[in-house]
């Protein structure tokens, strides 16, 4: 036989796994007035009179507030620790002395509550206190706000705050040391309205990614003036207004015609790196400045009709990629660009590769900008950036100018790019294959998710075809950055694509 917990019996005399005595309970609105005067008391308990009782009233009768209204500090300046920032913009915080004191208490209501046995079916009301089983299998002190179909029941955590719809098995009829007042303070701010009639989602998203679980220091403007009220306040992080920083983000309006600035710690409106003590003078020193370099020239392709040797150095599809232009000798021309320039490119990045060490760090994001990064042989190439990929950990996408690749780099491996290597042209020019195009129709399942016309298969045999190889090629005629790739037979490379089916002539 399952036991009923005499806990549970103890609240204000009642038996709430009794239906029964619930409805013969007696109101303490009633109570209080019998006590207060006897009068009133005939008055209350004497027979009806003919003035019509609304249903709502004689369903629903009042419940007296559960637990006493939070203790507000005497001074009207404090330090406190915000617990729950709520969707209608209500900030619930805690007095930062107050803290152990809560913790005590959620020992006490868990070492008391182990085991609550099993609920009889009872009559839950608004505003009535409970105890709540939490999703983290805590016990908290709570208020019933509302009873919703389904057996469902929103209630309020009072010394926290937040607000629930939790199944009526979760809730226990209880209230646990009425005498000890709720520690969450309710409060609103007082300079500064929301734009529209509410608070907006981002806005409420902001302040909870500003605030949570942060310690702050509140200024009181008018306390709360009933038991269950909000109190008007003004919220500072370190020395920064929040209203301050929700109008910066056009998320709210001052109140007033003049913007509301409240002196807090004798600071008023001062430049935000005085307030957050930010100092530029180290972003001043030389090994953090980058210097301000040009774009990267870009090689051109010899005349139209004139073969001359190419490696593909990176496809991107199986007719879009890029090439190097190679001597006579088959070397990579990577050499002079210019008169008075005597120096390779290669042997200037193997003397950096081997003094890795005395190179500054790349300070400066900006797109485009040249760099030298870590290639995937480990060696730092010739490089600019195209975007930041992320910001925890801070990584870059880099383009390696000189094989057309991409990266994704994090910041340690990115490094200021030496002004003498920004006068040799980007080796990698960026063509389109001529000759065939993506098949109308194919049987491959696996497609380039960036470009799904073609399969990946075909990618991987074009791939298999040019790679590490000295190939020859000849620009198209009336086509821009287009050429023709031909083999050591002077047959044209994509055939085999071709006569597999995975690719179509292009006669254009």
């Amino acid at each position: 036989m399952n036991k009923v917990n005499p806990l549970l019996e103890a609240q204000d005399k009642r038996k709430p796994l009794s239906a029964k005595s619930c409805l013969q309970e007696q109101d303490p609105v009633e109570e209080r007035a019998k006590e207060s005067n006897p009068e009133c008391a005939k008055t209350v308990t004497s027979e009806p009179s003919n003035i019509a009782v609304p249903e709502e009233a004689a369903v629903e009768p009042m419940v007296a507030e559960p637990y006493l209204p939070p203790l507000l500090p005497d001074e009207k300046k404090f330090s406190a620790k915000v617990l729950h920032v709520a969707e209608d913009g209500t900030i619930y915080v805690i007095q930062e002395c107050l803290e152990n004191e809560l913790g005590v208490l959620m020992l006490d209501i868990q070492d008391s509550f182990k085991c609550l046995g099993l609920m009889a079916p009872y009559s839950w009301r608004k505003g009535e206190g409970c105890l709540i089983k939490g999703s983290d299998t805590l016990t908290y002190r709570g208020k019933v706000l509302d009873i919703l179909s389904g057996d469902m029941i929103t209630v309020k955590y009072a010394d926290h705050g937040y607000t629930e719809k939790i199944p009526k098995c979760h809730l226990y009829p209880f209230v646990y040391n009425p005498h000890i007042p709720r520690f969450c303070i309710p409060c609103q701010l007082n300079d500064i309205v929301p734009v529209g009639d509410h608070w907006q989602q981002d806005a409420i998203q902001l302040l909870k990614e500003l605030l949570l679980k942060r310690v702050v220091t509140v200024h009181i403007v008018e306390p709360a003036n009933y038991s269950d009220g909000v109190a008007s306040v003004r919220i500072y992080c370190g020395n920064a207004s929040v209203s301050s920083i929700l109008e910066q983000y056009d998320h709210g309006i001052p109140t007033g015609c003049e913007k509301n600035n409240v002196e807090i710690n004798g600071i008023t409106d001062i430049p935000y790196e005085k307030i957050w003590r930010i100092d530029f003078q180290e972003l001043l020193q030389n090994g953090l400045e980058t210097p301000l370099l040009p774009k990267y020239s870009l090689e051109s392709l010899p005349r139209t009709g004139e073969l001359f040797k190419v490696e593909v150095t990176h496809l991107q599809t199986p007719n879009l990629g890029f090439i190097r232009i190679k001597n006579e000798s088959g070397k990579s021309q990577i050499s002079g660009c210019g008169d008075g320039v005597t120096e390779s490119l290669q042997s200037i990045l193997e003397k950096i590769n081997s003094e890795r060490t005395e190179l500054s760090h790349l300070t400066d994001f900006r797109t485009d900008m040249p760099c030298l990064a870590a290639y995937s042989d480990s060696l730092l190439h010739r490089g600019k950036l195209q975007s930041i990929k992320s910001y925890d950990p801070v990584t870059c996408v880099v383009e390696f100018v000189d094989y057309g690749a991409t990266l994704v780099v994090d910041t340690s491996s990115l490094f200021q790019l030496p002004a003498v290597l920004i006068q040799y042209p980007a080796k990698a020019i960026n063509v389109r294959l001529a000759g065939f195009k993506a098949p109308k129709e194919d049987f491959e399942i696996r497609r380039l998710q960036y470009c799904p016309e073609w399969s990946s298969k075909a990618l991987i045999e074009m791939v298999d075809i040019v790679g590490g190889k000295t190939l020859s090629a000849a620009c198209r005629a009336g086509s821009e950055n287009a050429v023709f790739l031909y083999d050591d037979n002077q047959q044209l490379v994509h055939k085999p694509l071709i006569t597999m089916g995975l690719a179509d002539v292009d006669e254009i």
